[in-house]
């Protein structure tokens, strides 16, 4: 997932030389951006204004000395790790660090992500107003009240990308069983879907009457 934000980002034409990643095991494409200006494995860059932390939760330990260094720097960390709270992350870099949680989805990779975002008392407003512009250049941001709720978005719209591309791969599958190519079923599933997505951010009316208008009593898709 950073690896997708990142590249919306230099897509968007963000300096390469205002980005900073740390990452082991660095990919070709890492490596390229490296070599064309990006700060790759810089170790404690100066006057660093957000920290993302794009790691699995379970690989959180491994990260905790780099964090320590940007506390008490008027950093602003960008916590992705699911189930990991506020105060966990706290317990590492400082109580009363600022920190936040988002949690995006993969179409941030062609700009239609969608990102939810939370963060504690200490993150000052003008920041949280910066991070939202910044989350908002791959896509929609919506700012939760409570941080409890980030979970129930995990499963919603973090693995939701999952849970259509699941359905196009039964409804391209049925299609061949059907009779169609393998490349007519493969475009007809994907255009479905796009443009049932379009039209539900599009059109004034629900999901639900949008569904009962596609659904005509007695007709085709009822059966």
């Amino acid at each position: 997932m950073g690896g997708s934000i990142l590249s919306a980002w230099i897509k968007k034409g963000y300096p390469l030389e205002n980005i900073f990643v740390e990452e082991p095991n660095p990919s070709e494409w890492l490596k390229k951006k490296a070599n064309e200006g990006l700060n790759l494995n810089y170790h404690q860059p100066k006057d660093i204004e957000y920290c993302f932390l794009a790691v699995k939760p379970q690989s959180l330990e491994t990260i905790i000395p780099i964090l320590k260094s940007f506390s008490n720097k008027s950093v602003t960390f960008v916590s992705m790790l699911a189930g990991v709270e506020i105060k966990s992350i706290g317990n590492h870099v400082g109580a009363t660090e600022a920190i936040t949680r988002i949690m995006p989805n993969l179409p941030a990779q062609v700009f239609k992500g969608i990102t939810a975002l939370i963060g504690n008392e200490f993150v000052k407003k003008e920041k949280l107003l910066e991070l939202k512009t910044l989350l908002e250049s791959f896509g929609a941001v919506i700012k939760l009240s409570t941080e409890d709720k980030i979970d129930v978005v995990t499963a919603i719209s973090g693995s939701g990308p999952a849970y259509i591309f699941l359905m196009a791969e039964l409804m391209i599958k049925e299609g061949i069983k059907a009779g169609l190519k393998a490349e007519e079923a493969n475009l007809l599933a994907k255009h479905t879907i796009l443009g049932a997505g379009e039209l539900m951010i599009s059109s004034d009316l629900k999901p639900d009457k949008l569904r009962e208008n596609v659904s005509s009593p007695g007709g085709t898709t009822q059966a």
